[in-house]
């Protein structure tokens, strides 16, 4: 798991705090961990939105780069979140990304994070498959 997130995840998700926990090839789903802290809270100590969708955006897009030819690449395309509770700093967040459509030229991905039983986040992302060259 180290090497899939070192290859994978950019600097910014070690400094939120975010690391990959989880490769699942039987059901094609990604699970992370995020800790909310000060680096990743908006002025009124909740987890911020834009956090949430950075964190989306890396697990999907990682997730989507497994399936690819050698020659392409899983790029984001379009995000559509939903912020449905708060969490604060000590707040342990699980995210999940299962894909839902994979296509010779998109893919989707829905990515919910959770504490515990609740959804504190349901982001959908469009991923584009790309050439690298």
């Amino acid at each position: 798991m180290n090497q899939i997130h070192e290859k994978f995840c950019p600097k910014v998700d070690e400094f939120i705090g975010f690391q990959i926990t989880d490769f699942r090839e039987e059901d094609r789903s990604v699970v992370g961990r995020l800790v909310v802290s000060d680096h990743n809270t908006q002025p009124f100590g909740l987890l911020h939105g834009g956090v949430s969708c950075l964190v989306a955006e890396s697990i999907a897009s990682m997730a989507a780069n497994f399936s690819v030819a050698e020659d392409q690449a899983a790029v984001g395309q379009s995000l559509t979140a939903n912020h449905i509770r708060s969490a604060r700093a000590g707040d342990e967040i699980t995210v999940t990304a299962r894909n839902v459509h994979s296509g010779n030229r998109s893919q989707v991905w829905n990515v919910d994070l959770t504490r515990g039983d609740d959804l504190i986040s349901q982001v959908i992302l469009t991923i584009s498959i790309i050439s690298k060259k």
